[in-house]
């Protein structure tokens, strides 16, 4: 009996220990963070002149405007081999505040500036699509990079992608007829 009193007694001793050793460690912590720093300054915001803007260290920026019209490009296979063909396609939105981003309407006219060689091609007027069907000629192991622009609605925008050319074909597989043992 006297055991398990010495044990507990022990035991409360312990944790009191390190609840003060904690709350000790949090006052200076916070005693020795009021004193290195100053006062918190944080990136505010107002309306000043009807339009929102930022204020970061007393100097007033306009809130960027989202762009009307976007495009964006990607290719069908970033690693073709040479001569393979590959599809190029980009996609043009046109966005307003007050509902989704839609296809552009009338469609547009998509045409590749450089790094490859296609005809224009007209946008999907249900998804903004334009594809085009290219070859993949480039440089072995170097990124080509494509450009393409489009206007719209007197707006000139443009997108890039890039894909690169493997160095070999793929080895043609043929095959092989292989006799049963046994018969």
């Amino acid at each position: 009996m006297r055991n398990q009193q010495y044990l507990f007694t022990r035991e409360n001793r312990l944790k009191y220990t390190i609840y003060m050793a904690s709350v000790t460690s949090v006052i200076l912590l916070s005693a020795l963070l009021a004193g290195c720093g100053g006062a918190l300054s944080l990136p505010s915001t107002n309306n000043a002149g009807g339009g929102q803007v930022i204020n970061i260290n007393n100097t007033i920026t306009p809130v960027p405007t989202f762009p009307p019209v976007t495009m964006g490009a990607w290719v069908s296979n970033q690693s073709p081999y040479m001569g393979q063909t590959i599809y190029l396609y980009a996609i043009i939105r046109t966005h307003t505040l007050t509902g989704p981003p839609m296809p552009p309407n009338p469609p547009v006219q998509v045409t590749i500036t450089s790094g490859a060689a296609a005809a224009p091609q007209t946008t999907d007027p249900n998804d903004g699509i334009a594809v085009f069907a290219i070859q993949a000629n480039a440089q072995p192991t170097q990124p080509q990079v494509i450009y393409l622009t489009a206007v719209v609605n007197g707006t000139t925008i443009t997108a890039s992608t890039f894909y690169t050319t493997l160095p070999t074909a793929p080895p043609a597989t043929t095959p092989t007829a292989t006799a049963a043992a046994g018969g």
